[in-house]
């Protein structure tokens, strides 16, 4: 089978006659996430992707879906608040999809950020998530 005919088995399906729920441009881990979630929900899908599908996740991300950490650091608070909520919004939507994950930051001596500073920017965070996720 040569490379045309294949592309033209794998378009076919796209040559549908009702329109599609939701059309999602890009492949990434978002996009792929919300594709999948939409499916779930019974929602018509139809992901398009410049590349191959996930052809740059792994190495271009971490894919983890953040709060904002970086930037209450850097004194955004209403980044943060808004990636905070954002991030709450689907650990509690999107079951299974998007789960908490704990790790380990360590501290070295006489580096930036001191472990006071750090620590104290962890409880600010908290608050605003309105969870304790910080550890000592």
């Amino acid at each position: 089978m040569n490379q045309s005919t294949q592309r033209q088995q794998a378009l076919a399906p796209l040559a549908r006659s009702e329109p599609w729920d939701m059309l999602i441009i890009g492949g990434g881990i978002t996009g792929a996430g919300i594709a999948r979630e939409a499916a779930r929900r019974g929602l018509s899908v139809l992901l398009i992707e410049q590349k191959d599908f996930a052809w740059g996740t792994s190495s271009r991300s971490s894919k983890m879906v953040h709060g904002g950490l970086r930037y209450i650091a850097s004194g955004d608070y209403k980044t943060t608040l808004l990636s905070v909520r954002e991030r709450e919004r689907m650990l509690s939507e999107a079951d299974g999809l998007v789960n908490e994950m704990h790790y380990v930051m360590p501290h070295y001596k006489g580096k930036f950020p001191p472990p006071w500073i750090f620590n104290t920017l962890l409880r600010v965070y908290d608050r605003i998530a309105g969870k304790r996720y910080f550890k000592y």
